[in-house]
C-alpha cells in the first residue's frame, strides 16, 4: 500500500441502454506522489483511478491521506488499467 492525498470520490449507477442491466462505477481522484518540474509541466498531477462501487463507503473523510492498494484489471477493450483495490484512512495525530 502507498500513501496518497485523496481529494474526491464519485460513484454512479444507471441502466445499460441496450441490456437494461445496472452499470455501477466509482472513481477516485488523488494527488500523484511525483512532483513534476520541467519546461512543459509543473506541480503535482491529480490522477483518477476506478475502484469497486462498494469501496465508496470507505472514504468517510475527504480530502485526507489514505493508504491505497492498487491492482491491474483489464478495461472494456482488454487493455490493462490501474485500479484501486483497497483503501484505508491514515489518522492524523
Amino acid at each position: 500500500m502507498s500513501t496518497h492525498k485523496c481529494l474526491y470520490v464519485a460513484r454512479s449507477e444507471f441502466p445499460d441502454r441496450q441490456s437494461g442491466k445496472m452499470v455501477r462505477n466509482c472513481k477516485i481522484q488523488y494527488i500523484s506522489d511525483g512532483h513534476i518540474d520541467d519546461e512543459n509541466q509543473k506541480g503535482l498531477p491529480v490522477l483518477t483511478a476506478p475502484c469497486d462501487f462498494e469501496l465508496f463507503k470507505t472514504f468517510q473523510k475527504l480530502p485526507a491521506d489514505y493508504d491505497l492498494e492498487f491492482s491491474v484489471k483489464p478495461d472494456s477493450k482488454g487493455k490493462p488499467q490501474l485500479h484501486v483495490a483497497k483503501a484505508s484512512l491514515i489518522e492524523q495525530k
